[in-house]
């Protein structure tokens, strides 16, 4: 077994895709390799944490036309939810329009089904002059018997990095006084 960069993530293999069945244009790069990991919920980063950091940013149900192949929800899905809830929170910090420029390792710890309730929750941890970052977790409660249970369980997170722009597209800076979203982030006079 090799150790991932990730925390506790085991890379179970690895694994070469054929590129004669990738897209005309995903052909003649070379070889792909992709790691299978499997996460540890238990043993994530953040131990034994049961419940989410930050605010609760957006909640959905998980739904069949969102699966991949393997009947599990697609990571692009929950991708796409994670940057919906979290450019929510930035340009209410931002004050105004915002645009996702990076997003930093994201681990899939453990797979989300059909029916789960997915709750993106999320938090400010660095403002700058013109961008900000955010941790943005996933969790999902279960729905059993027409009823949501109150076990969730974290699935992914990751840290967006978001840039506050103007009317014309260029970044602009980010009004820092008196905006209680940062409150803990800022140096005090």
């Amino acid at each position: 077994m090799r150790i991932c960069p990730a925390p506790d993530l085991v890379c179970l293999k690895w694994v070469k895709l054929r590129t004669s069945r990738l897209p005309v244009s995903g052909r003649g790069a070379g070889p792909i390799y992709i790691s299978i990991k499997q996460g540890n919920f238990m043993q994530h980063e953040e131990g034994n944490r049961q419940r989410p950091q930050g605010e609760l940013l957006l909640r959905t149900v998980a739904m069949p036309r969102d699966t991949n192949p393997n009947q599990d929800i697609f990571g692009g899905w929950i991708m796409s939810q994670m940057d919906l809830g979290g450019g929510i929170l930035a340009a209410e910090i931002a004050r105004g329009r915002i645009v996702t420029v990076a997003v930093q390792e994201m681990n899939f710890i453990r797979p989300v089904k059909v029916g789960n309730v997915v709750c993106c929750y999320g938090h400010c941890v660095r403002v700058g002059n013109t961008s900000l970052q955010l941790k943005v977790e996933v969790w999902v409660k279960t729905l059993m018997n027409d009823c949501v249970t109150e076990d969730r369980h974290l699935v992914t997170e990751a840290v967006f990095t978001y840039v506050a722009i103007d009317a014309e597209g260029n970044p602009r800076p980010i009004p820092k006084e008196g905006n209680p979203k940062l409150s803990g982030l800022l140096p005090t006079p």
